[in-house]
């Protein structure tokens, strides 16, 4: 039961109201607390997760979010998967350049190997450095006002310069790798000779990633039952397709005998829709030794032919 004179005590009228209005149990369990978001009631850190992420973009469902505008871009550009990589890992602030290994307590000279002047950070690598900014030229790529870090340049230029985002996104890619081809093989190549053969390449990716293509047609086997043995031989006869088989001197035989009767004509017939032919084969099997029937059927075909010699 509710404690009434505490509530009166802590709460105004219309609270204690609604308090009170609200269904005890009878059974006597201790409160405790549940976890709403979680179907046993117990929290999780997953589950706080996805409800702070809720509530975070309800509150700012009118404005759009930077950060969420610029990983949609990122990863739906039309560049291959290693290019999104690189440039992902710069703008995460997690690319090895040499300033970010001495930061995780790696003994190693800070100074860029592009221009062997400026400490190696992300923005100076991609962007700052003159290295760089030959790279940006000789591709078109406008320079911007100088930003803090590459996830500040990313979103200050996809948000005025959309229709260069995959260009810039090769290019920083470009960098990046004639930056390691110094470091690792001491290659050195200038801006005017990797430009064209990277926006090359590019052109060769779109062109075969964005192909048309004619939809595959889901190709579904339908399950057919196997001919019959009688259907087989039926179908033979009327074809000729095994007359040069084992069973030709049958073929013949059974070809010469239709040709003594009046009118012939041959068709399978299903056994459950021929009883007698059905009968028979039971009384075949069952016996073991010859049986001939003639001139008289036995009793139970015959009861078959009178019956379906009847039937309407």
């Amino acid at each position: 039961m509710w404690n009434i004179p505490l509530l009166t005590e802590l709460f105004p009228v219309q609270i204690d109201q609604k308090i009170l209005a609200l269904p005890v149990s009878n059974r006597g369990y201790q409160d405790r607390w549940i976890w709403g978001e979680e179907k046993k009631g117990k929290f999780t850190v997953r589950t706080a997760y996805h409800l702070a992420r809720r509530r975070g973009l309800d509150e700012h469902s009118t404005v759009p979010n930077p950060s969420s505008t610029l990983w949609n871009k990122l990863w739906t550009a039309q560049v291959p998967e290693k290019v999104k990589i690189c440039v992902w890992k710069a703008a995460s602030n997690i690319l090895p350049t040499r300033s970010r290994l001495s930061e995780r307590g790696i003994d190693i000279d800070t100074q860029s190997p592009s221009c062997e002047e400026e400490v190696e950070s992300p923005i100076h690598t991609l962007s700052d450095c003159d290295h760089a900014t030959s790279f940006l030229q000789v591709a078109a790529i406008l320079q911007m006002q100088q930003a803090s870090s590459v996830y500040d340049w990313l979103v200050a230029y996809s948000s005025i310069h959309q229709n260069s985002f995959d260009t810039l996104m090769m290019i920083m890619w470009a960098i990046w790798r004639n930056r390691n081809a110094k470091v690792w093989e001491n290659v050195v190549k200038q801006a005017s000779e990797v430009v064209p053969i990277t926006l090359g390449w590019w052109e060769e990716f779109k062109a075969t990633h964005s192909s048309t293509r004619l939809p595959r047609q889901p190709s579904v086997a339908h399950w057919q039952r196997p001919p019959t043995d009688c259907q087989v031989l039926v179908d033979a006869v009327h074809t000729g397709s095994l007359d040069g088989s084992e069973l030709g001197f049958l073929l013949h035989d059974l070809k010469d005998s239709l040709l003594l009767a009046s009118s012939p004509r041959l068709s399978f017939v299903r056994r459950n829709s021929n009883r007698v032919a059905h009968a028979l084969a039971q009384m075949a099997i069952q016996s073991r030794t010859n049986v001939g029937f003639s001139p008289v059927p036995p009793q139970s075909v015959e009861e078959l032919i009178s019956s379906e010699c009847n039937d309407p």
